[in-house]
């Protein structure tokens, strides 16, 4: 088990390059290539590091974003919550007390619990209407069935009054007779 309090006084760096076993956390990417990996746009990446979603992400000396294999484990976090409904706000409440350190770790958790709830109401109310959809697929399955059944017998319909000889002819045919 990790110990996490022995990670105080240590950067974000130094403890990720611990907890990555070394040098997996030591590769540096670009935006540009965050951008590639993670399929978040250049301005998206921007916006999170204004709005303080990636506090992690240290600068080159000219002011170029220098990301790691964490900071995209983090990007793939923040993607996660976003994706499932969690607002930017409660994501960056999180990662505020993620930088609190442990003392934190109960709130932490609770966001989590919240999060869960509000996914699985969602979950229902998603197969609620699931059902209603895929009912509605059933009538339209058979409406189209009928249809075609009713399609196909006007065409034989039509097909018997066609090869039928008309009244006039067959009223000539049989006078002829």
């Amino acid at each position: 088990m990790i110990d996490f309090d022995s990670f105080l006084g240590y950067t974000y760096r130094e403890k990720t390059a611990v907890l990555w076993k070394g040098e997996a956390s030591m590769n540096i990417y670009t935006i540009k290539e965050v951008s590639e990996k993670t399929g978040l746009s250049i301005y998206t990446l921007r916006y999170y590091d204004k709005e303080g979603l990636l506090p992690f992400v240290e600068r080159s000396e000219s002011g170029i974003r220098q990301f790691t294999d964490a900071d995209l484990e983090w990007l793939s976090t923040i993607c996660c919550l976003k994706d499932t409904g969690m607002p930017l706000k409660e994501i960056k409440e999180y990662i505020d007390l993620f930088l609190e350190g442990t003392s934190t770790l109960e709130t932490r958790r609770q966001i989590f619990i919240d999060h869960r709830v509000r996914l699985l109401k969602k979950i229902e109310e998603l197969e609620k209407n699931l059902e209603m959809v895929e009912h509605r697929i059933q009538f339209y399955d058979e409406a189209c069935a009928i249809y075609e059944a009713r399609k196909r017998e006007n065409e034989t319909d039509k097909e018997e009054k066609a090869e039928a000889p008309e009244p006039a002819a067959a009223k000539k045919i049989k006078n002829a007779g």
